[in-house]
């Protein structure tokens, strides 16, 4: 992950960086504003083995220099796709429910569209869930060894309800 870059930046910039390494990325995703397309001031770099992503940040020191003005920090990133590693890292990052959108732990309402982290956390489940009472339970993370037979037990044993 690249922070600090100037709005001025671009892919092409980061590339040519990493060539000048002797580097190339497999993927280069600069975050951007959906609104008007301008840098959010960061962007990561996927490369396809993490010796080179050691490499890279081991001869930046840690900082690109694009210029005399234009400094950025080099920074390992947990990929959201690829879980090897310790899986509780991002345990308690959260997912809007409204937008979509996935928010840090610490964030207390959605970074895009303002929706609390509450109420975001009370309707995990996304567009399956109601906010009014309805004639369906939404039943969530059960256990991969959960029957349809237990949960017919348990539900029998509180409430007299067929």
């Amino acid at each position: 992950m690249v922070r600090g870059l100037a709005p001025h930046i671009t892919e092409k910039d980061i590339v040519s960086k990493l060539s000048d390494n002797n580097l190339a990325a497999k993927d280069i995703r600069l975050m951007r504003k959906k609104e008007t397309g301008v840098s959010r001031g960061f962007a990561f770099v996927e490369f396809t083995n993490i010796e080179d992503a050691i490499q890279w940040k081991e001869l930046t020191q840690g900082y690109l220099y694009f210029d005399e003005e234009c400094e950025a920090s080099v920074h390992y990133s947990i990929p959201k796709d690829n879980f090897s590693g310790d899986k509780n890292i991002m345990k308690n990052d959260w997912m809007c429910y409204k937008c979509g959108v996935n928010n840090f732990k610490r964030r207390e309402e959605c970074f895009k569209c303002g929706t609390p982290k509450d109420e975001s956390l009370a309707n995990e489940t996304g567009d399956e869930v109601s906010l009014s009472p309805t004639n369906a339970l939404l039943l969530s993370k059960l256990s991969a060894n959960t029957t349809e037979e237990k949960i017919l037990t348990i539900l029998g044993s509180i409430t007299a309800l067929p």
